[in-house]
């Protein structure tokens, strides 16, 4: 685990450039930490499994790998996608799926638990299936 210096007060911005000092893969799972934690406090209410499952739809792919698989789909799409680059976009695609599977998945629990549809869950909660970062550049 990564370990970064603080001081002993900390405003919004100093904990801001902490967390900025954290690699990628630390970042995503802290950031899941942080909106379990959120889910906690706006819906006090929520079981552990809830929140367990509301991290998980609340997840996306990060900046890095949706610009990237932004950058490549433009390429495919006018032909000057290298070998390399062809099967780095396979990987995105295939990460992005298992993403949204995933999202779907938490999903569809979230209704049973709740006793209600996937469909009724989805619009009572206003969200999109859809993963909105990639909405230009599609799979």
């Amino acid at each position: 685990m990564p370990t970064i210096n603080l001081q002993a007060q900390l405003s919004e911005n100093d904990l801001l450039e902490a967390i900025k000092q954290l690699p990628p893969e630390a970042l995503e799972a802290f950031t899941d930490k942080v909106l379990a934690l959120r889910a906690q406090q706006y819906a006090p209410n929520l079981s552990q499994k809830e929140s367990e499952l509301f991290s998980i739809v609340n997840r996306s792919p990060s900046d890095r790998e949706t610009l990237k698989y932004r950058e490549l789909v433009q390429k495919r799409q006018e032909e000057t996608l290298t070998e390399e680059e062809y099967l780095i976009l396979i990987e995105l695609s295939d990460r992005i799926e298992t993403i949204h599977a995933e999202r779907m998945n938490a999903l569809l629990q979230l209704a049973q638990l709740r006793q209600t549809s996937l469909e009724a869950l989805i619009a009572d909660l206003g969200i999109s299936v859809r993963m909105k970062s990639l909405e230009s550049g599609k799979l």
